[in-house]
């Protein structure tokens, strides 16, 4: 008896899988007509699907993965993105899935880029890691390398949120992007050729992240001193950790295990157009002074946090590590040119 149950329930449930995958395959491109999807929309419409209710951003996934090729490369092609036809199939997937609106019908937001019109390109050359500790200024620096070469900077993440304002390349990592954004401390499977290595000094950095998720994320958000502790960050215990994730990524990218360009945020701040000279040198890509003088006008704000407010958040034993750490990076960093002695009295 439990036996025949075991198979009429097997038997019930491959009839409803065939369902299921007879109308995913047979999605239409519709520009008409959306989907919404907790909020937010995309716009194929599924037989399966086709309702005001909330399926899921899982779902989603699901159907991207279920996908055959033509219709991928269809919705692909709704965005309008320069240099999607570069694309492989799979990178097209990740690219789809990592929609923060999840409207194919629509260009993808795009912030203002005076210079040059930014796309992919092809899947060649050099794949290049654009490495640092969290709140090192990374996406900053993705700005300055888009408007300098016109090609999209990739992320080992999907930050739908900022795919939102303008960073067409999240979650990609393969070559048709300049560089790949990573926070990782250690090598990861991506098989990097070279890096381009962002540090900031240990405390400002980690003041930095604490400013990003104390404001909901937000990656130019500063918050005043009442707000600070707001993400539960400002703890002793925690911060000691985080130091040594810090010192533990400095030590792991600059191991000399690939050619690496040390770019200092300080000095990225002083002298942005020699710090962007320097990237471009090392990713060997052309460019003119005209492009920089254009880049140094028209340089992308939005995604540059504005300087915090002057207070010390941070206990005197905080300090103390902060101080410990510094000494440990410093003859790291010195093989690439770069000290932080400034903060060693």
């Amino acid at each position: 008896m439990f036996r025949e149950m075991k198979r009429v329930i097997v038997t019930l449930c491959l009839g409803l899988l065939f369902i299921i995958a007879f109308f995913v395959l047979h999605l239409e491109v519709n520009d008409g007509e959306a989907l919404v999807v907790e909020g937010e929309r995309f716009s194929f419409r599924n037989p399966l699907l086709n309702s005001a209710d909330s399926v899921g951003k899982k779902v989603y996934s699901k159907l991207i993965w279920t996908l055959p090729g033509s219709k991928i490369d269809s919705l692909v092609e709704q965005f309008n993105v320069k240099g999607t036809e570069y694309l492989s199939l799979d990178t097209k997937r990740n690219f789809l899935w990592c929609d923060s609106e999840m409207r194919t019908h629509q260009p993808l937001k795009m912030f203002e880029r005076s210079c040059v019109d930014v796309g992919f390109k092809e899947d060649t050359g050099k794949k290049v890691a654009l490495a640092s500790f969290p709140g090192s200024g990374s996406t900053w620096c993705r700005t300055l390398l888009e408007q300098a070469t016109g090609v999209f900077t990739g992320a080992i993440y999907c930050d739908r949120s900022l795919k939102a304002e303008g960073f067409v390349g999240e979650y990609i990592t393969t070559r048709n992007v300049i560089a790949i954004k990573t926070h990782s401390p250690r090598v990861t499977k991506i098989k990097y050729d070279a890096a381009i290595f962002v540090v900031r000094h240990v405390a400002d950095a980690i003041k930095s992240e604490i400013n990003r998720k104390s404001s909901h994320r937000n990656h130019t958000g500063t918050v005043d001193e009442s707000e600070y502790g707001a993400s539960g960050l400002l703890d002793d215990k925690f911060l000691i950790k985080f130091s040594d994730r810090y010192l533990k990524t400095v030590a792991i990218w600059l191991d000399g295990h690939i050619p690496v360009i040390v770019v200092r945020y300080e000095d990225l701040l002083k002298d942005t157009r020699t710090q962007l000279r320097r990237m471009l040198d090392f990713l060997e890509f052309p460019y003119t002074e005209e492009r920089l003088d254009c880049v140094m006008n028209h340089q992308v704000q939005t995604f540059h946090r504005k300087h915090a407010h002057d207070f010390d958040p941070f206990s005197p034993a905080l300090h103390r590590k902060f101080l410990q750490v510094t000494r440990q990076a410093e003859p790291l960093l010195n093989k690439y040119n770069v000290s932080y002695k400034e903060f060693l009295t």
